[in-house]
């Protein structure tokens, strides 16, 4: 990875100008108090600059450029569906597994439960409901022996209609790869991703953090927002309250990481899809999670990752409608340029911000557009891919 000391040697004054204004106004407006955005042309990176406050209470602190962020839903691409591939790699499991054949599933759990398949899990084509809230059930009580009991309840959900026929985006969906993740790998989903991909590619700053670790935060951790239902400021803890009662994680959320870290699995992720091998994942298998099943003709979503929206995508307007990235709803997205290997990380603690608002949704298309048209007129990533 080249990353200069100083990002003004490779983005011009004007560019960078253009962009710092861009955030200044957004802090000014409480989008977010504040930012990391990262961009980079493959494993070249032309900008990465911190922006406003890491921390608000009790005193303000600044953000800093190696900041560790809760990822919120990009724990879905990044963890439970990396996880799975890994899996799908060795030979230990196939996108078309059912939850029949790889899950003990109870005799009351629906036929069209158990017809569900690893892709559909990926792909929110399971007919899950998008959200239940679990976790007031365990108030006083959170753990990681609560992941069980909580997959219980899922399988009792009723699907809005068969596996496969309707696209519904649904955290229910990664609680359960969770479990399918646990069972064929013989350990729990931190553990296993700790050691067969985030450690192997020096991801110091990438992990899960179960509850237990949350006490006493290092100061690189970015202050989140405050949580009513625990009544303290969030640092370092999981902000989602369901992976919150389930022990700090799970396969939707409850990742942690730097922009550093992300760019890396995207530069591997990159590499992977076009063509390299000997890496921690073969082409083929990124090939197959970047390309998904498309089993409902309206669903952006492929296996673990987003792709553009034909209107109104959080991409903006000029990235290529094969790009990849997903959404977390503390802040926090990449998307990434399949043609050309582009990518740009933002990560924001935007629920920090009073009053709380959805300024972001705004703010991300104009980003993305801004970026990629400045680079591209200043020739700031026209070399290629170093």
């Amino acid at each position: 990875m080249t990353e200069p000391s100083s990002m003004a040697d490779r983005v011009p004054r004007e560019v960078r100008t253009e962009i710092t204004r861009l955030f200044e106004d957004a802090i000014g407006q409480h989008t977010f108090p504040g930012a990391v955005l990262h961009v980079a042309y493959a494993e070249r990176v032309v900008f990465h600059e911190a922006f406003g406050h890491a921390k608000l209470y009790p005193e303000p602190e600044p953000m800093t450029r190696d900041a560790v962020f809760d990822l919120a839903s990009l724990t879905k691409p990044l963890g439970a569906a990396l996880a799975t591939a890994l899996l799908v790699d060795r030979g230990d499991l196939e996108w078309n597994g059912s939850l029949g054949e790889l899950l003990d599933l109870p005799a009351s759990t629906s036929s069209s439960m158990g017809r569900i398949q690893v892709r559909h899990l990926l792909e929110h084509t399971s007919g899950l409901p998008a959200f239940r809230a679990y976790y007031p059930r365990f108030r006083g009580r959170e753990g990681l022996s609560n992941k069980e009991r909580v997959r219980e309840w899922i399988l009792r959900e009723s699907l809005a209609g068969p596996p496969g026929t309707r696209a519904c985006y649904s955290d229910l969906g990664y609680m359960l790869l969770e479990g399918v993740i646990e069972r064929i790998a013989g350990q729990e989903l931190d553990g296993w991703l700790e050691q067969r991909l985030f450690r192997p590619l020096g991801l110091n700053d990438t992990g899960f953090r179960r509850n237990d670790r949350a006490a006493d935060p290092p100061d690189r951790f970015v202050q989140t927002a405050y949580c009513a239902y625990r009544k303290r400021y969030l640092q370092g803890e999981v902000h989602d309250r369901n992976a919150f009662a389930m022990g700090g994680f799970s396969g939707h959320a409850g990742l942690f990481g730097s922009v550093r870290d992300v760019h890396v699995l995207l530069s591997l992720l990159y590499r992977c899809w076009s063509g390299e091998e000997g890496l921690a994942l073969s082409p083929k298998r990124v090939r197959e999670l970047f390309t998904g099943a498309g089993s409902v003709e309206s669903n952006t979503f492929r296996m673990g990752f987003d792709t553009p929206s034909a209107q109104g995508s959080s991409a903006g307007t000029l990235f290529a409608r094969n790009s990849v990235g997903h959404l977390g709803f503390t802040g926090t997205s990449f998307w990434m340029d399949l043609e050309s290997g582009f990518s740009v990380i933002l990560l924001t603690n935007r629920l920090l911000a009073r009053p709380r608002n959805a300024r972001i949704r705004g703010f991300r298309p104009r980003l993305h557009d801004l970026v990629w048209k400045s680079m591209r007129e200043s020739g700031a990533f026209l070399q290629g891919p170093k």
